[in-house]
């Protein structure tokens, strides 16, 4: 967790106390998952071109700019956490919270 963006768009400093919980209890979820499990829930995005520039910038200034794909997780609605895969190892460490899944936006079909 020393990688979670503190500062800035996108920082854990704005997520509110109650939901905090909620969202560490989730994440302890994603712990007790095997491998192909978490494959299931995670989704990728290639750096830079797969997120926002603000996001981007974001990495830019904490030094993370060396990362070539970051994943998200979805919570429910539209809240998402957002991961990396340290060193392609199987361990992922957790960069941002993006209540509002402004890091990637998606069209929606036929609107």
């Amino acid at each position: 967790f020393s990688a979670a963006n503190r500062e800035g768009p996108f920082a854990w400093s704005a997520v509110p106390p109650e939901r905090m919980r909620e969202i560490i209890a989730k994440l302890a979820d994603f712990e007790t998952m095997d491998h192909g499990a978490l494959r299931q829930c995670r989704h990728p995005h290639n750096l830079p071109g797969g997120v926002v520039d603000e996001a981007w910038q974001r990495l830019v200034t904490l030094g993370r700019d060396d990362l070539e794909r970051v994943f998200s997780f979805h919570l429910g609605g539209t809240e998402r956490i957002w991961c990396a895969d340290y060193k392609g190892e199987g361990v992922m460490f957790v960069l941002w919270w993006d209540p509002e899944h402004r890091i990637y936006p998606v069209r929606k079909r036929h609107t």
